[in-house]
């Protein structure tokens, strides 16, 4: 990989003046990086340990029920992003183990991965909040208007500057992205690929519905 994503230029700089970036970086990527660093180890082998780490957990944790089904799912939805959100993506992937953890009622396991996950992005402390979810009461309708109001404040509201131009985030680690050169409008068109990729996460859904009810109703 060289060159690739908006994370390829920046994760390069933090590991070659790894000192000077450690305020800012998460404790488990850090140290992935010293370890690198101390068997002077080429840069190209973080993004290797970042891809394994992105997939190699949830290969081996998804159930054998739907096997094909979820992990066709999970890299059509992380794959082409997992370039540009390194440590986000090894997050997620934590985080996805942490679910079917809670699923599989194994509630100290959920803990122990949403804290690995934090570990690589602060933001998977979030995910706490997540187990306390299940044991709210709700109908497909009241579902469908958490749905709507997300969308609606998302899209529409642009929820998601007013939470970047907020003074909690602009103090937190991560308020250098709000100013970050990478934090623009999409200037350049691309090839479809990504969209085509997203397309087919509602077809796979489509096609495995039998799989997926029966896969709920266990």
């Amino acid at each position: 990989r060289y060159n690739i994503g908006t994370d390829y230029s920046p994760n390069v700089e933090v590991y070659e003046n790894i000192s000077f970036f450690q305020e800012n970086i998460e404790p488990a990527y850090f140290y992935i990086i010293q370890a690198l660093r101390y068997i002077e180890a080429d840069v190209q082998w973080l993004f290797v340990v970042s891809g394994f780490l992105i997939y190699f957990p949830i290969c081996f944790r998804l159930p054998q029920k739907g096997y094909f089904m979820m992990i066709t799912m999970y890299a059509l939805t992380l794959y082409l992003a997992s370039y540009s959100l390194v440590r986000q993506s090894i997050a997620i992937s934590f985080i996805v183990c942490a679910t079917i953890s809670l699923l599989e009622k194994k509630n100290l396991f959920y803990f122990f991965y949403i804290l690995l996950a934090s570990s690589f992005h602060y933001s998977a402390l979030l995910m706490f909040l997540f187990y306390f979810v299940r044991y709210l009461k709700y109908n497909r309708c009241i579902f469908l208007c958490i749905v709507t109001v997300g969308i609606i404040g998302i899209v529409l509201m642009d929820f998601s500057s007013i939470i970047m131009n907020s003074d909690l985030f602009l103090n937190s680690s991560y308020g250098h992205y709000t100013n970050s050169s990478f934090n623009r409008d999409t200037e350049i068109e691309g090839t479809g690929l990504a969209f085509l990729c997203r397309c087919m996460i509602p077809c796979l859904a489509f096609g495995y519905i039998q799989e997926i009810n029966k896969l709920g109703k266990e």
